[in-house]
This record gives C-alpha cells, sequence and structure tokens, in this order.
C-alpha cells in the first residue's frame, strides 16, 4: 500500500544513491499519516548527515514545509500532516522526489538524469509504480527557469502532471524566479490550462498555442511568448477519495482521481448551491450526473456513494462507421491547421461506441473511443447539427489526448 510505499521513500531520501559523494542533503523520515494522523508538533526522527537534526518548518494556512539547515526544502504536509512530497538533494542538485497522486493511495516519482530523448536533449525520469513512464526535460530544479516539457504526457497517470507542475512552481518561488517560459514541443490548450493551476499567465491560451497553427507536425521545441509567474497550489486530502485543491478559493476537487473543476467548460464540474458544491458530470450545460455533495472547502458531506454500473439500453451499441466519419470531421474543424488531417485519421480508426464510462463523459478505452451511454438520450433528441455539436464536445478531450500520444509516440524512441 502507499503507507509502505511512502515509508520506503522516505528511507531512500534518508540514505545517498549508490556511489554519491559525502554531502548529500537527505530528507528526515516522513511516516505517512495513520489513522489518527500525527499528533501536531511532532517532531520527525532524525537522519544521518549532521546538520540536518533540526528541519526547520514553516506552516501556511494549508501546509508545513520542512527544509534542512542550510534552507532546502525537503518536504510538504498536508493541513493534517499527510505528507504530499519529499525531495532528497544531493549538494545542490535534486536527486529523486516523491510526489503523492489526487488519488490519495498512488504516487509517482521523479530521479534525476539517466535519459535522452532526441528533441528534449537531458532528461529525468519519471516513474509510476517503480516503471518509468515518461522522461522530463532536465532542468536545475534548485532554481528552475523554465519549464520543461513531458516527452509522453498522455502516458502519466492521472494528476500526475499537476503535482510535477507544481512542485516546480514551488521551486521556481522559492528561488525568487519572477516568470517562466515553456520549452516544449506541443504548447497545447490543455497544458494552458494545466499551467493555470500553479502559475499566473500574462498572455491567453491563443498566444500560448499559436506555434501549433503553423508548425504542430514539425516535431520541434517552442518557447511561446507567454511568461508564467508561480502560484503553486496547496492540496489536502481530506477524506478517503477525496483530494482538494485550492489557490484563493477552491480550484478543484479531486474524487477517485478525477478532477472537477471550478471553472467553466470541463465536462466534470463543481457547481455552487446554497451551502457548498454540487460534483456533477455535465453535457451541452446540462447536468448528466451528480456524484457528490461537497461542502464550500469541498470536503464531502459524509461518505462518498460507491461508483454503481450504468443500467442503459444503449451500452455497448456502436455508431456506423459514416457517422464516425462526420463526427471525425467536426472534431478536425476544431483543431489547428496543422493536425485537422491527422486527427480526423486518427479518430476513423477508432471504433465510436456507448459506454458505462464512469466519471467520463467520454474516454479512449480499449482501442475504441467511448461515449457515456446517458449522452444517448439527448444526441437522439436534438436537432443533427446540436447532436453532432454535443458528441464533438464531449469527445474533444480524448481524441485530443490519443492524438498527442501518438504523436509524441511517433517522434519520441521507447523508453
Amino acid at each position: 500500500d502507499l503507507g509502505a510505499e511512502a515509508a520506503a521513500a522516505a528511507a531512500a531520501a534518508a540514505a545517498p544513491p549508490p556511489g554519491a559523494a559525502t554531502g548529500v542533503h537527505a530528507a528526515p523520515q516522513l511516516e505517512p499519516r495513520g489513522r489518527g494522523g500525527p499528533r501536531r508538533g511532532r517532531r520527525d526522527a532524525a537522519l544521518g548527515a549532521g546538520r540536518l537534526d533540526c528541519p526547520d518548518r514553516v506552516r501556511d494556512a494549508a501546509a508545513t514545509f520542512e527544509r534542512d539547515r542550510d534552507g532546502r526544502l525537503l518536504a510538504c504536509r498536508d493541513r493534517d500532516g499527510l505528507l504530499a512530497w519529499s525531495i532528497t538533494w544531493q549538494g545542490d542538485a535534486l536527486a529523486r522526489a516523491w510526489l503523492r497522486l489526487p488519488e490519495r493511495d498512488d504516487a509517482i516519482t521523479l530521479h534525476a538524469g539517466g535519459a535522452s530523448d532526441p528533441l528534449l536533449g537531458r532528461c529525468d525520469r519519471l516513474l509510476h509504480r517503480d516503471v518509468v513512464v515518461a522522461r522530463v526535460a532536465a532542468i536545475d530544479w534548485r532554481a528552475p527557469s523554465w519549464i520543461p516539457a513531458v516527452d509522453v504526457p498522455g502516458a502519466l497517470p492521472a494528476g500526475a502532471g499537476t503535482v510535477l507542475l507544481d512542485l516546480i512552481a514551488t521551486l521556481a518561488r522559492e528561488a525568487g524566479t519572477p516568470a517562466l517560459r515553456y520549452r516544449g514541443p506541443y504548447p497545447t490548450a490543455a497544458l494552458y490550462d494545466a499551467l493555470r493551476c500553479s502559475f499566473i499567465a500574462d498572455g491567453d491560451r491563443d498566444r500560448f498555442c499559436a506555434p501549433l497553427q503553423t508548425d504542430a507536425l514539425a516535431g520541434r521545441v517552442h518557447e511561446p511568448t507567454v511568461a508564467f509567474a508561480p502560484a503553486p497550489h496547496r492540496r489536502d486530502w481530506p477524506a478517503p477519495r477525496i483530494c482538494v485543491q485550492s489557490r484563493d478559493g477552491l480550484q478543484r476537487v479531486w474524487i477517485d482521481g478525477r478532477a472537477y473543476e471550478v471553472r467553466v467548460g470541463p465536462p466534470r464540474r463543481l457547481l455552487p448551491q446554497r451551502d457548498g458544491w454540487r460534483a456533477c458530470l455535465v453535457a451541452g450545460g446540462e447536468v448528466l450526473a451528480e456524484l457528490a455533495q461537497l461542502d464550500r472547502d469541498g470536503r464531502p458531506r459524509g461518505p462518498l456513494p460507491e461508483p454503481a454500473p450504468l443500467q442503459h439500453p444503449c451500452v455497448g451499441l456502436a455508431l456506423p462507421e459514416a457517422m464516425v466519419a462526420v463526427v471525425a470531421q467536426g472534431l478536425a474543424a476544431h483543431a489547428p491547421a496543422p493536425l485537422r488531417a491527422a486527427l480526423q485519421r486518427w479518430v476513423c480508426a477508432h471504433p465510436l461506441v456507448f459506454a458505462d464510462t464512469g466519471p467520463c463523459l467520454a474516454r479512449e478505452h480499449d482501442g475504441a473511443l467511448q461515449l457515456h451511454a446517458a449522452l444517448a438520450d439527448r444526441v437522439l433528441a436534438l436537432p443533427p447539427a446540436q447532436s453532432l455539436a454535443l458528441v464533438v464536445e464531449a469527445l474533444h478531450e480524448p481524441a485530443s489526448r490519443g492524438l498527442a500520444r501518438a504523436l509524441a509516440g511517433a517522434i519520441a524512441p521507447a523508453h
């Protein structure tokens, strides 16, 4: 379980990497919260290195940051003491980082060096459950000066991009970096939205995505003329299956590793009500399903209901190829010009099926594009143009992610 994994991460952080020189600045032992949580003010055990026997603790409104005596950030805990992330330093260089995902019982680890990419150059490795899933362009983690690209972002587990970008924002703010720019091959709208959770942008989405309008398939690194000022958010895990993400108010609530947003646009939404929020699946401006009732801070009102299988007569119904082609044209019409033909081919190569997609409006699964079966009722009830618009809206995210993963896989060699 993750308790054992976090303890192992702490033990690994406490010991120098094999062959490392003396002077490694290791994280103190960081034990995950038990059922009752750690006692307030409890000191972590001191490990090794002599200079780290009294790590400083700085508590803000929702987190505790721990440092070594040289001021390096070692770890962050949420308001209840649960370990959110920890870092092992080797001199001034990051050797390893452990990052809890929004799904509380899961994590990724960042290991410095050991990889390269023809586009990104020297890379660090991202591991999930001890398997390398992606590479990220190597940066100076002690003082990030630019935002690195991930070679295959679609291979990351849910929320991994969020926690990685927020670590970059935290370390950049710590170093006094006023603003950073992204360097990478795919400055997409999805990446822009993800960056805004941990940074404040000085330009809009269109400006950030402008390089895609001319050479999205060129396979080259871009640096859009949008600067991002570090403004990291905070994450808390107040209950099983729940992660609350906030900055100047509630941003997102993650339920079972899926993000529900305050902002308008995504299908998984937090809809305000008099005394809190409703976590809902929204399609065409209408609520398709309600997943949870939350208070004003994003905490659940009582136990969350367990997901129930969807009983709908359209589960398993596949759309004819002619209809898939029309949907592919509709999706391509909203894509950057260089990507339209590739997106159209990618969509047409996948069956389009109504299915039980759980908390997703649509998804790529088992080699098919799946639509939430409850959408079938609305699709059939609307005029053709509105019906097509609803399907295109639902498929935009999974189709875009699927194409980006396919393109990245075509450019990057296997790990």
